[in-house]
């Protein structure tokens, strides 16, 4: 592999400048560097904290966690906090990108793939394809939850996958501080739910079932009883999602999904 340590600083340092003036509402770019794709990943604006405080009444009138929102205040922070869990992860065995150069205001780093939601769009991948990619984030997300670890906004478009194997993007969100291991990997199992409804129920709908079924099977039964009780303790939300469900998007329909997979099981 490429010692990016002793790569040409300048040159590179030409190609990003170039890729920023090209894309300027881009945050993340993707880049060729030597025959090579890699992906910048640059720091951004610190965050608005309305939506986020509003979150933390939530999670006091209710008792749970869960809308608390686990987004840092964003800004070089928390980039450094990411290339820091995205070590700790490759340590692990966990697939993630690797970080190839970090400076204050961006990472750069390794390609690992297309992200499996445009894996799902694609018109041209086959069913059959469509199945193993879903399939082995169910595997992938049962393995990290079985090594004791949690991404934080498991959502499709944060998972990417090679032709092999499924790997691990975007670890802004960090519920730690927050909640103990065990309701992290929670959430996780909730919000990877959540976003299968949002990605398969329309295209794909008939994997659902399975996909579910497959990291039920796989992840850490402590897990699986966590969430069942995380989503008991929101029972006010269930019952106000089943009145609006005649008027609710696409996210709406999703929680009310994921409520009721967690509540039959």
């Amino acid at each position: 592999m490429m010692d990016w340590s002793d790569q040409n600083t300048a040159e590179l340092e030409q190609i990003i400048l170039q890729a920023k003036l090209s894309e300027p509402q881009e945050r993340t770019l993707k880049l060729s560097f030597q025959e090579q794709v890699v992906w910048l990943k640059q720091a951004e604006q610190p965050r608005n904290l309305r939506w986020q405080q509003l979150g933390r009444v939530m999670a006091k009138l209710t008792g749970n966690k869960m809308f608390v929102s686990a987004l840092g205040l964003g800004g070089e922070q928390a980039l450094e906090k990411e290339a820091a869990r995205l070590r700790m992860l490759a340590e692990a065995g966990i697939s993630v990108p690797i970080v190839l150069k970090q400076t204050r205001q961006w990472i750069l780093l390794s390609n690992v793939g297309p992200a499996v939601h445009k894996w799902l769009r694609r018109p041209d991948s086959p069913a059959a394809l469509k199945r193993t990619i879903v399939l082995k984030t169910a595997e992938a997300m049962a393995q990290l939850h079985q090594l004791g670890f949690w991404h934080g906004r498991p959502a499709l478009r944060d998972m990417a996958y090679d032709g092999a194997q499924i790997s691990f993007l975007d670890f802004e969100e960090d519920p730690a501080a927050l909640m103990t291991p065990e309701q992290c990997m929670a959430r996780d199992a909730f919000l990877f739910v959540h976003n299968l409804y949002r990605n398969l129920a329309i295209s794909e709908p008939q994997l659902l079932d399975e996909v579910i079924a497959q990291y039920r099977s796989q992840c850490p039964q402590n897990v699986w009883l966590a969430t069942r009780k995380m989503v008991k303790t929101m029972w006010f939300s269930y019952y106000l999602l089943r009145l609006l469900k005649p008027l609710s998007g696409k996210d709406g329909r999703a929680a009310l999904f994921a409520f009721e997979v967690f509540r039959a099981a």
